[in-house]
């Protein structure tokens, strides 16, 4: 939380976007954040609310590349919990498959440049552009395959 305090500090962020900053940092005082149960979880979206709106400009005033959701997820480490973390987590309690579909694994296989990669694919019951203090929330991710992220299975 000390990069968001940093980025406050240097005036990055409107006042809208302060308060909730400010918001987001108060509850992430209590270290048991990641595991805070779902109707926790409900507790803090009432206090916190969802993602202010309107975007960050640049030094131009055009909007800046970096939103203010990015700002929290690096703060929270996600990209590094995602990567390193949530496979290990759903491994060891013995997820396998799509909670939507049942039908696939959750490990979506990519190639880029002649380099394979392999992760497993999360859905965010409330969604990260929305809610990007939730982004790490054990109960708020779900493993799913990755038709359902991109968008292409109908589920009944």
């Amino acid at each position: 939380m000390q990069k968001l305090n940093n980025n406050i500090n240097a005036n990055r962020f409107n006042a809208a976007e302060q308060t909730y900053l400010n918001n987001v940092i108060a509850q992430f005082g209590d270290t048991t954040f990641l595991t805070k149960t779902p109707t926790e979880i409900e507790i803090i979206k009432q206090i916190i609310g969802a993602l202010p709106v309107g975007s960050l400009l640049d030094n131009q005033g055009n909007p800046a590349k970096k939103q203010l959701t990015h700002y929290i997820q690096d703060a929270l480490n996600y990209t590094d919990l995602r990567n390193k973390f949530y496979p290990k987590y759903f491994r060891k309690i013995g997820i396998k498959s799509c909670v939507y579909c049942n039908s696939q694994l959750t490990v979506a296989i990519s190639k880029k440049k002649n380099k394979i990669d392999a992760r497993f694919e999360v859905d965010h019951h409330d969604p990260k552009s929305q809610f990007p203090y939730l982004s790490i929330s054990l109960f708020n991710l779900y493993p799913c395959c990755s038709s359902v992220i991109k968008g292409k299975v109908q589920h009944l």
